[in-house]
């Protein structure tokens, strides 16, 4: 709360507050670092964060590598070598949030996860920083947070309002860029610059596992994996197996909480953007 003015999650963090918590925590520990790879169209930059062990920071390189090769088998010699890499070499996990401006908790989650990855003493975090490269992308679209936040601002009172209907709640929208485009329908064509830099690190990186973080509305319960039929013939038969895997982990993890959700229903995923 010294960094950002309010404890996390009180309310949606700022842009600039964000940076300089991220900047703080950079500096705090040798678990992290950060590292600008973009720029939005109003001049934000976009930044992500690589957190794991001291021991794997002194090798990310040799890591990207062998990324590349197991991405890539023709790289290898021959199967054998390539089940003996996988013995010592952690798995890359990108996690990116609020690539939809609008909806916010997703950046302040990000939060949470890098202040957890990088302060956690406790066993299980230090074995996910042994054995997981995590880089973590806190905000995908700044310029649609800070309209967003910045119309709220402007129409809350002294007392906030929980009626949908008042003008808080419906302020200017800040699901898409500074241009008016949903980047959640960019990426194939990769027209949008922030996009565009982000792939590069994803295909350079060619992690094991990515999340794509979203919120529902408030009075609504969260939709999740699997889709629904009819499904993308090309899309990899493994594809689909460890959506569903992730899905159902997903829901025992809400059921725990009580939480609401649902799976299929509007989650089509037919085309390939």
């Amino acid at each position: 709360s010294s960094i950002i003015g309010h404890e996390v999650g009180e309310k949606a963090v700022r842009y600039d507050p964000l940076m300089r918590y991220l900047e703080v925590l950079a500096a705090s520990s040798d678990r992290i670092t950060m590292n600008p790879f973009g720029k939005t169209h109003e001049g934000r930059s976009l930044v992500h964060l690589i957190i794991t062990s001291p021991k794997n920071h002194q090798r990310l390189e040799q890591i990207k590598a062998d990324n590349a090769k197991l991405a890539d088998p023709r790289k290898l010699p021959n199967p054998e070598a390539g089940k003996k890499l996988l013995q010592s070499h952690p798995a890359t996990a990108i996690m990116t949030y609020s690539i939809h401006g609008d909806e916010l908790s997703s950046t302040d989650a990000a939060m949470q996860l890098a202040y957890q990855l990088v302060a956690g003493t406790d066993e299980r975090t230090k074995s996910l920083l042994d054995q997981v490269v995590t880089i973590i992308d806190p905000l995908q679209n700044p310029d649609g947070r800070e309209r967003h936040l910045a119309s709220i601002e402007q129409r809350t009172g002294a007392i906030s309002s929980t009626d949908g209907q008042h003008i808080q709640h419906n302020s200017i929208n800040g699901r898409t860029n500074h241009y008016r485009f949903d980047m959640n329908r960019d990426l194939v064509s990769l027209v949008t610059l922030e996009n565009q830099a982000r792939m590069k690190v994803i295909t350079e990186w060619k992690p094991h596992f990515m999340v794509d973080s979203h919120e529902m509305g408030a009075l609504e319960g969260y939709l999740m994996d699997p889709p629904r039929q009819p499904l993308n013939p090309l899309f990899p038969k493994k594809n689909l197996h460890w959506r569903e895997q992730y899905g159902f982990d997903q829901a025992a993890a809400f059921d725990a909480h009580g939480w609401s959700y649902y799976a299929k229903d509007w989650n089509v995923d037919f085309a390939p953007i």
